[in-house]
């Protein structure tokens, strides 16, 4: 292939390729404002401007509408007039009579400008604008206010002032910080001929004498004596320590003894203790036929003292009385004579007796033998 012929063939390309972009373009309503009739012009005023440049993008309720083609002052003379922002809105879209524009800038830097068109509610049809020298009103806006509920941004104002006056006070504190960390040896501290200014310790202060009880420290224990007593004292613990586990382990026997023994006497107590029980069972009948006996002993007593029944009226017989008198007197009379008798019977060694016979009554006379 010649060069004349590739030459050529890429013209066509070239060309083919801008036809299908321009019929794209004008298929879509997208081609520049040279060709005519796809954007229309939009002024916005604003008094104050800030983080809007060229390209910027218009949105309406969230639909990008348009953008930013140019910035100008309104007065080039009195810049502090204001500026006009020249935007360009797309041919499809027509802005309605009364529309604010606000403009939100990041405030931290982050993400990109933007310009919101903020149409008013309305019930029924909207006027729109006129295409021809178009102009609405702006002002700059808080993206925070985008972001955050509109309550919460008097507490981030009241919180920021708090902030500050906190860090206000906060400065004595920091100064006081500075004297402390100062650094201030243990000399000019403890120095008695400085009388010009008087001379606090400081935390540099307590760190040095920190540091000197520690290599005293050191030089007290590193002493072999100190080591050995150390050592000794180790060992003595560790002999304490067994001879308490060998009382302890004697504790826990004593205790599973005495543990056994005491479950031993309560198992006797509480037999014991049953055995009582059955014996006042037992007991209890008993008890009641005693003092059932005594009711009967003492409504006896009390029948013989009013002299009532057989036994009473004996006892309350005054013949009776006197009749037991005389049989007494009688028995007594008695006893005496036999006395005597016993005591000639013994003189006499014998006891003369009458016996009957088939011939009749004849004297006989027993010996009694001496004891």
């Amino acid at each position: 292939m010649s060069e004349t012929r590739r030459n050529v063939l890429v013209g066509v390309f070239m060309l083919a390729g801008l036809g299908a972009a321009g019929t794209i373009m004008v298929l879509f309503g997208e081609y520049p404002a040279w060709l005519g009739g796809a954007e229309w012009e939009l002024t916005i005023r604003v008094n104050r401007l800030s983080g809007v440049r060229e390209g910027t993008l218009i949105n309406m309720n969230g639909v990008e509408v348009g953008r930013v083609d140019r910035l100008e002052f309104t007065d080039p003379q009195r810049p502090h007039e204001g500026v006009k922002i020249i935007a360009r809105i797309k041919t499809k879209y027509d802005i309605p009579q009364q529309t604010r524009a606000d403009i939100y800038v990041s405030p931290i830097g982050l993400g990109r400008s933007r310009i919101e068109f903020v149409v008013p509610s309305q019930k029924g049809e909207m006027e729109m604008l006129p295409r021809d020298e178009a102009s609405i009103q702006g002002e700059m806006a808080n993206m925070l206010e985008d972001v955050l509920p509109p309550t919460m941004l008097p507490t981030l104002e009241r919180t920021a002032l708090e902030i500050g006056n906190l860090a206000a006070e906060l400065q004595p504190v920091a100064a006081d910080l500075h004297d402390m960390f100062e650094k201030r040896t243990v000399r000019e501290v403890d120095d008695r001929a400085v009388v010009a200014r008087e001379v606090t310790a400081t935390l540099y202060t307590v760190i040095e004498r920190f540091d000197q009880t520690l290599k005293h420290w050191n030089d007290v224990m590193g002493d072999p004596e100190v080591k050995q007593g150390m050592r000794e004292a180790v060992l003595n613990l560790r002999d304490v320590t067994e001879d308490g586990k060998a009382t302890l382990k004697t504790m826990r026997e004593t205790s599973a003894t005495f543990e056994a023994d005491l479950e031993r006497i309560s198992d006797e107590i509480l037999a014991a203790v049953q055995d009582a029980r059955a014996q006042v069972n037992r007991i209890g009948p008993l008890l009641d036929n005693t003092a059932e006996l005594t009711e009967n002993l003492n409504a006896v007593a009390l029948q013989l003292s009013e002299g009532e029944g057989t036994m009473g009226r004996l006892l309350d017989d005054a013949r009776l009385y006197e009749a037991l008198l005389i049989s007494i007197e009688r028995i007594t009379d008695l006893v005496d004579t036999f006395r005597r008798l016993a005591a000639k019977f013994e003189r006499e060694g014998r006891i003369g007796l009458k016996v009957e016979t088939v011939v009749g009554p004849v004297d006989k006379d027993i010996p009694i033998s001496p004891q």
